[in-house]
């Protein structure tokens, strides 16, 4: 099972939403949505603009998952850095935990997730 652990790194690369829907659409509050889907090592990572959801697919034919959800709301700050090769969102929680998610491609549209990120650290 994915869980946010402190000291964590998670490297992202882009994927579909259609792998992880049946998974993620019911969690989803009216108004929330998806900005951007990533994958880590098979299991995916949606970025909404209200949390993280991390699916974590089990199973050779992926018939089991399990998720896990980081709310912005329980963020305090975060950082992002962009190089030429990659770009990485570095966000700290309550009780001193820090959660690293590295997008391994430099054109990842973070922008969306930032602001997102911003509204409930402010």
């Amino acid at each position: 099972m994915i869980c946010f652990e402190n000291n964590r790194e998670y490297v992202l690369r882009p994927a579909e939403y259609a792998p992880f829907e049946d998974s993620v659409a019911p969690l989803l509050e009216e108004e929330e949505t998806v900005l951007l889907v990533c994958q880590a090592a098979g299991n995916g990572m949606i970025f909404t603009n209200r949390r993280v959801i991390a699916v974590d697919v089990q199973g050779m034919l992926g018939t089991q998952s399990d998720v896990c959800s980081l709310f912005y709301r329980s963020a305090q700050t975060f950082a992002c850095d962009r190089s030429e090769e990659s770009c990485s969102l570095e966000v700290f929680l309550a009780g001193h935990k820090m959660v690293r998610f590295l997008f391994d491609y430099p054109d990842a549209d973070l922008s969306p997730v930032t602001t997102a990120l911003a509204r409930f650290t402010l």
